[in-house]
C-alpha cells in the first residue's frame, strides 16, 4: 500500500519519517554551515581546465580601478556583452576571495586572478589595489570611469539601499533554512552542483539561472580585508580625495593604456577600438 494512501495521519506520518531519515544522513556528515562554505573557496577555479591556466602573471585585457558608482557595473555588464570574462565585486567574493584578502603578495594575487581566466575586473571596494594589479598585468588595459563629485555622492549615498535589504532578508532565510534542514551540503552532495559552479569559477550570467543565483546568494561573504579604512570607503564623502584616486589612475597607468569614460555617453565603437576588438555592437 502506497504511503499517505489511506488518510491524511498516514500521509504526515511519512512526511515525518521521511525527514527524519534525511536528516539524520545529513547530520552523518557534520555539516557545519561557516566551515562548509569556507571548504568551498578553496575550491575556487580549481577545475583541471583552469589549472592549466595559473601563472605568476595574469592574462587581464581590462582592469576597471574606479569607485563604485561611477558605472562600473555597466561597464562590467558591457565587457561581458563583449564576450569577456568579467568579474565585479561580488563575483569576487564569491568565486575569488583571494584576490580580495589583506596583504595578498602579488604572486598570489596573480595566481588566482590567471587561474580564474579573468579578462576583466573591477577593483573596488579596494580600488588601492592597482599599483599590484598593474604589476602583474602587462597587458591590462584600464578603463577609468567617472562622474562629478557632487551627483556620484548623492548616487553612493542612496544606493543599493534598497536592494541590499531585499538581498539581506533572501540570504537570512534561505540560511535559516539550512539551521532546519541542510538542504545546500545535500543537493551539493548529490549532484555537485555549486561545487561544480565554485570549480569553474565563472561570474554568474546576468540575469542568472536559479542554481547560479542561489550560488551566488549563498557563498558571497565578507570582504577579507580592512575595506572600512580603504579604497571606495577611504574616498566617500572627500571630493579631494575621490579627486586624487583618479590623479592617481591617470599617473600611474602606464601611456597608451588608459581611456577615461564617461558612462553616459560612451560608445561601443570607442571601448571596441581601444581594446583592440572587432567592431561587433555598431
Amino acid at each position: 500500500m502506497a504511503c499517505g494512501s489511506r488518510s491524511d495521519i498516514l500521509w504526515l506520518f511519512c512526511h515525518a519519517l521521511a525527514y527524519g531519515w534525511v536528516l539524520r544522513v545529513a547530520r552523518r556528515e557534520e555539516w557545519d554551515w561557516f566551515q562548509w562554505v569556507a571548504h568551498r573557496h578553496i575550491l575556487a577555479c580549481r577545475s583541471p581546465a583552469n589549472a592549466l591556466h595559473e601563472s605568476n602573471v595574469t592574462g587581464l585585457k581590462v582592469i576597471l580601478p574606479s569607485v563604485g558608482q561611477t558605472g562600473t557595473t555597466s561597464m562590467t555588464d558591457a565587457l561581458r556583452e563583449l564576450g569577456l570574462r568579467t568579474y565585479h565585486n561580488e563575483d569576487l567574493a564569491t568565486m575569488a576571495k583571494m584576490v580580495l584578502k589583506d596583504g595578498v603578495t602579488p604572486i598570489l594575487w596573480a595566481n588566482t586572478v590567471s587561474r580564474c581566466r579573468m579578462d576583466a575586473l573591477a577593483l573596488e571596494p579596494l580600488t588601492d589595489m592597482l599599483p599590484l594589479a598593474l604589476s602583474v598585468s602587462p597587458w591590462a588595459k584600464v578603463l577609468l570611469t567617472w562622474r562629478d563629485f557632487d551627483p556620484w555622492q548623492r548616487s553612493a549615498i542612496t544606493a543599493g539601499i534598497g536592494r541590499d535589504q531585499w538581498m539581506g532578508h533572501v540570504k537570512s532565510l534561505l540560511r535559516s533554512a539550512t539551521r532546519v534542514l541542510p538542504w545546500v551540503q545535500l543537493v551539493d552532495h548529490w549532484t555537485g552542483i555549486f561545487s561544480n559552479l565554485q570549480y569553474d569559477g565563472a561570474p554568474p550570467a546576468r540575469p542568472p539561472e536559479l542554481f547560479s543565483f542561489l550560488h551566488k546568494t549563498l557563498f558571497f561573504s565578507n570582504w577579507q580585508s580592512n575595506i572600512w579604512e580603504r579604497g571606495t570607503y577611504k574616498v566617500f564623502g572627500q571630493e579631494e580625495a575621490y579627486l586624487a584616486h583618479i590623479d592617481e589612475i591617470r599617473r600611474i597607468t602606464p601611456p597608451g593604456r588608459l581611456l577615461e569614460v564617461d558612462i553616459r555617453t560612451a560608445t561601443w565603437r570607442e571601448i571596441e577600438e581601444f581594446l583592440g576588438l572587432p567592431p561587433t555592437k555598431g
